[in-house]
């Protein structure tokens, strides 16, 4: 761990953060505080967690997609997080729909390289926090996800259905490898490129499509991708994670991407063919007065028709009536990230909101670091007035390497009554 300067404070989508340079390096770093005081076996478990991630990544490239995350460390009574301060704006905020083509698939190289990096030492990158994922002037970047859910989240709408997009094998209770990474990956590679989530949304959740693999064509959005690279786009997010490439085939496929791209946005911007009533006329090449006759008639035909067809749709206006707008408005209130949607309100309630919801969300992956237990047996050992032992058999619940895992303990507890509440005031277990 190296030696810090800071030097100010700043607050940034809702999440207070520090800047500090590192002396040894000379680079400066963002440094955010924990969302929560972590105590106990909490607080040892995060810093080893730290420890060893730090220790498995002794180096990183300085232009990496993926930013080494130091820290803990303590600053002003606050623990901190603290990764390298590139200049970027955060994806969803100003999305680059506007880019050429050829100029994102050039911002997705670092990113790919350090999904490459590693995945060759043998780590998993995870879950992408996708609500601090960057886009600079040399690319895409994010800080490495492992330690960020014990931060604040950012205050920042994201497209609707993205949070609940996972590998699907995630689903079945397989644990994240290689393969959910490439999912991930290229989730990310789709949306930079399209400005899209890949799947349609039922009722406001993309899992009966991410779940079938029925995917969006990215041509949809982005008529200048060429077939390959779709194809590769498409295996990325196949439902069959043997069906993903390794980021290697990925990285050695990209140095020939943008070559493909430039061969399609040739052939899409190739001028259409231009017709006119002389070329027709002309091409058709009836000769002799009959020949001109069956011409100008049916010419003067469909002229008719296309004025009788105008004519007929002025008349026409959709007037949206109050059913109709209602509709409207609970179908996107019925969305899940109703939040991303900005119906006519006033800001400050859907900010509340979309706080509360955040809230929500943090309290939830907090619960999953605490064992939930459940009495499966007891018995009487002896029972007095104001005191009594019991032999109690439990079933804990605990939430390890992102699965659900059972085991059983029996305890011996002692009792005692104060008032009408019986108090526990000593625990044994019973091999």
């Amino acid at each position: 761990m190296g030696k810090y300067i800071f030097s100010g404070e700043s607050c940034t989508q809702g999440i207070t953060c520090f800047s500090g340079k590192n002396l040894e390096n000379g680079r400066v770093y963002r440094w955010e505080p924990l969302a929560t005081r972590l105590r106990g076996d909490e607080a040892v478990n995060f810093r080893r967690k730290g420890e060893n991630r730090a220790r498995q990544l002794p180096s990183i490239p300085q232009e990496a997609g993926v930013l080494k995350v130091e820290g803990p460390i303590t600053y002003r009574s606050n623990t901190l997080l603290g990764w390298e301060a590139l200049s970027g704006e955060p994806l969803f905020s100003n999305f680059p729909s506007k880019l050429p083509v050829k100029e994102r698939i050039e911002k997705l190289k670092p990113l790919l390289n350090s999904y490459r990096l590693y995945h060759s030492l043998g780590l998993i990158v995870g879950n992408p926090d996708w609500k601090r994922i960057y886009l600079g002037a040399k690319g895409i970047f994010t800080p490495d996800p492992v330690l960020l859910n014990y931060l604040a989240s950012p205050i920042l709408l994201l497209p609707p259905g993205l949070l609940a997009c996972y590998p699907p094998e995630v689903y079945t209770g397989a644990p994240l490898d290689e393969k959910g990474d490439m999912f991930f990956l290229g989730l990310i590679i789709y949306l930079l490129l399209t400005a899209n989530i890949p799947y349609p949304l039922l009722k406001g959740w993309p899992t009966e499509a991410l779940l079938t693999g029925k995917i969006i064509s990215p041509t949809d959005f982005c008529p200048e991708l060429y077939p390959d690279l779709v194809q590769q786009m498409k295996k990325l997010l196949s439902p069959d994670p043997e069906e993903r490439p390794s980021s290697e085939e990925l990285g050695e496929f990209w140095q020939k991407a943008q070559e493909g791209v430039d061969d399609r946005i040739r052939e899409v911007r190739r001028p259409p063919r231009k017709f006119s009533a002389q070329g027709i006329y002309r091409n058709v090449q009836l000769k002799g007065k009959w020949g001109r006759k069956i011409v100008v008639t049916v010419g003067g035909f469909f002229f008719l028709l296309l004025l009788l067809t105008l004519f007929w749709r002025s008349g026409e206006k959709f007037n949206p009536t109050a059913t109709v707008m209602l509709e409207e408005i609970i179908d996107r209130l019925s969305d899940p990230t109703v939040c991303g949607y900005l119906l006519p309100s006033q800001p400050e309630i859907w900010a509340d909101l979309l706080v509360a919801k955040e809230k929500r969300w943090e309290a939830a992956s907090l619960l999953l670091s605490y064992p939930l237990l459940e009495v499966e047996e007891v018995n009487e050992v002896r029972i007095e007035p104001n005191w009594a032992q019991l032999e109690v058999g439990l079933v804990w619940h605990l939430w390890e390497n992102d699965r659900w895992h059972t085991r059983k303990t029996r305890e011996m507890m002692m009792l005692e009554k104060k008032g009408s509440q019986w108090e526990i005031k000593e625990r044994q277990k019973i091999d």
